[in-house]
């Protein structure tokens, strides 16, 4: 065992496993970056971490287990041992009428209840009904939700109704919604449908244009505006950073986040890859990102 820590907290709450990393050690690849408090795992889950120094052939485990706390009713938990890999479902907020308002996902693994939110200007039709069970075997989850009386339900404005898309051509790529807002998404004709969660993974089909806009196809009669998601590709590499000081980890629009500098000559593993003014930026944590022009070497894994 490499190290352990106690964690608490209400049942669903998320845990971010990086600020529990001991120094020299990252998750291993396929490792996830979160956990989410869970009362039925009384047997414990397993983490999985690396030496930063040395390949996977060479990783070394810790253990978390979990007990359920007789005095506050809380659950707690204590690294031990090897992670499962994270399902990720589709979450459909729909209206008693199953028109869908917005769609979103949620991660984590089987059984595990995670919480979530009601798209803005509605609420769930029981407040208690604000969880999803991950599921394995169901990946589109339905959610019901009523306009939210206060303030009523903040659609997204209807864009040129009547006025179809012009020179669409095929295009396929993988895209990811920005982290910073809800994604309107119009129908052929530029009207609004439903709003799309933030951190939102699809492919896309097409694009084409509405009144001089760029707008990408995600599903029949669904388009996004190619201002509000990015594209990017899918790798599996080990990067090594340059032997100097002040490099700092940036959001998915490139903007440095993290204020405390990276050592020089860390090895960190990448998942994607996506451009920003020409220069490749790769992915380090769910959203965290980092500036190729501070890369020495990338490795190639299996």
């Amino acid at each position: 065992m490499i190290d352990s820590h106690d964690i608490s907290g209400e049942v669903g709450l998320i845990i971010d496993l990086e600020n529990l990393i001991p120094t020299g050690y990252q998750l291993a690849q396929g490792e996830q970056s979160y956990y989410v408090i869970d009362p039925t795992l009384l047997e414990g889950v397993f983490v999985k971490l690396m030496d930063i120094d040395q390949k996977e052939s060479h990783s070394k485990t810790s253990r978390k287990t979990m007990t359920r706390s007789q005095n506050d009713g809380k659950t707690n938990s204590q690294f031990n041992g090897t992670g499962k890999k994270a399902i990720k479902n589709k979450v459909h907020f729909l209206t008693k009428q199953e028109q869908e308002v917005a769609r979103g996902t949620v991660k984590g693994q089987a059984g595990w209840k995670v919480h979530i939110q009601a798209p803005t200007g509605y609420k769930f039709t029981f407040h208690y009904w604000n969880f999803v069970i991950i599921s394995a075997n169901n990946y589109d989850q339905k959610v019901y939700v009523v306009p939210d009386q206060h303030d009523g339900p903040k659609t997204p404005r209807s864009i040129n109704m009547g006025i179809n898309f012009t020179n669409i051509v095929d295009f396929e790529g993988y895209f990811t919604t920005y982290s910073d807002q809800q994604i309107p998404v119009v129908n052929d004709q530029g009207n609004s449908r439903y709003l799309l969660a933030n951190n939102y993974d699809f492919k896309v089909n097409k694009t084409g244009f509405l009144q001089g806009e760029r707008y990408f196809q995600i599903a029949e009669n669904a388009w996004i505006k190619a201002d509000q998601m990015y594209q990017y590709k899918s790798i599996n590499q080990r990067l090594k950073l340059a032997d100097r000081p002040n490099i700092h980890l940036c959001n998915c629009r490139g903007k440095i986040t993290s204020r405390e500098a990276l050592e020089p000559n860390t090895k960190l593993y990448t998942d994607r890859m996506k451009m920003i003014d020409n220069i490749p930026y790769y992915r380090i944590t769910e959203s965290a990102w980092l500036d190729g022009r501070n890369v020495f070497g990338i490795e190639e894994l299996q």
